[in-house]
């Protein structure tokens, strides 16, 4: 089906507005309110509201730079005339005075509500967590068009780790944030026994937050025929290469001079990045028995490219045991799967520590608990 001409709204997620994502690297700065500041402008051309799916802000307590930026953007909807509307992930999450609230007046939060823009009835639901998400879910209104929600998805993370599925909202439209990686999927036919699949949008984060997230960044436009298409956030160019020889070493650092001085400037120049973002990031992971690949790379990259490293170590990888690889499986499966290997699930104990894993404040959680038992003084 091809797109109206008609837009509805711009959609986005995870934007986690910060100064300095890479603390050890003071340099790297700027990305994701450089992102924001595009979609507002991207918005107000559209002339369209503006629609953030959680994680708008990295902290709970921002520091005054990410205030400063979040409201020039606003203010510039504001001159606009467009409106903007959000949900709360967990980073910004605060149920009694949401952070956009108190920074700026042009903001609208959906949550547990519903909103219309051109006939398309859109439905927000803050980060809940996992005792309350199923009758959340089950409370979204049947006439709802699109459910914009910011949980940890079965679909997206498997058994691992996750809160909730997706199939258990019988909406036909979900956009979701949380998972950083663009992806868009079909649920499993809904719970009610609906032959429909939900059409499933992640349009991942709108800035590099962790050097293993892919680079290319997203934000989506909803037309009123209900078509959903994306496009890409000008955003820092990254290069990634292995090293596993001396010849790869050579290589790579040939082929790093020519890439930043061909592709990454005209990255840099078609997309009209500031200057903080023009210098790009080389990511390489290399085997620890190539001599002085750290060196050789640092001096190619110093000054006009931030590096990042990851050594490949075969002999300790070969040499890892049985008993190693399932404690690193079990880390990796999260909390709640630890809890369960060290306690019986049947135990108080358990039951405690899962309640403190799922609570949204794990602080007044442990107050009641003190206070039940006795033990807080006058």
């Amino acid at each position: 089906m091809p797109k109206s001409d008609t837009p509805v709204a711009l959609f986005f997620a995870d934007s986690h507005l910060d100064h300095h994502n890479w603390s050890n690297r003071p340099t790297l700065c700027g990305d994701s309110v450089h992102s924001f500041s595009f979609l507002a402008d991207k918005a107000c051309e559209l002339e369209v509201p503006m629609i953030g799916a959680g994680d708008l802000i990295d902290v709970r307590r921002p520091e005054p730079y990410v205030i400063g930026k979040l409201r020039d953007s606003l203010d510039n909807l504001q001159s606009c005339g467009i409106p903007f509307y959000y949900i709360q992930g967990q980073h910004e999450l605060d149920r009694d005075n949401p952070w956009l609230q108190a920074v700026h007046p042009h903001t609208t939060h959906i949550n547990k509500s519903t909103i219309e823009l051109r006939g398309v009835k859109i439905y927000g639901l803050d980060w809940t967590a996992v005792d309350n998400l199923s009758a959340e879910i089950k409370a979204i209104p049947s006439d709802t068009d699109v459910f914009v929600c910011h949980q940890v998805w079965h679909e997206f993370m498997g058994d691992m780790a996750y809160e909730g599925h997706l199939a258990d909202a019988a909406v036909e439209h979900i956009f979701t944030g949380d998972f950083h990686e663009n992806s868009e999927i079909f649920a499993d036919p809904y719970s009610s026994g609906d032959s429909k699949s939900a059409f499933v949008i992640s349009p991942g984060s709108t800035n590099m937050r962790k050097i293993t997230e892919p680079a290319k960044k997203y934000y989506y436009v909803l037309y009123d025929n209900m078509f959903w298409e994306s496009y890409l956030i000008p955003t820092r160019y990254v290069l990634r290469y292995e090293v596993y020889t001396a010849l790869d070493l050579e290589n790579v650092a040939a082929d790093i001079e020519v890439q930043l001085s061909t592709v990454v400037r005209k990255h840099n120049e078609d997309n009209n990045l500031p200057p903080n973002l023009c210098k790009p990031i080389v990511h390489v992971k290399y085997s620890d028995d190539v001599v002085d690949t750290w060196s050789c790379l640092n001096s190619v990259c110093d000054g006009v490219a931030h590096i990042f490293y990851k050594v490949i170590t075969a002999q300790v990888e070969e040499a890892m045991s049985e008993a190693q690889r399932e404690v690193q499986a079990l880390v990796s499966a999260g909390p709640t799967e630890c809890l369960k290997v060290l306690l019986d699930e049947e135990s108080e104990l358990y039951k405690f520590g899962l309640a403190l894993l799922q609570s949204e404040n794990p602080a007044d959680l442990l107050l009641d608990v003190r206070e039940a038992r006795g033990l807080l003084c006058d």
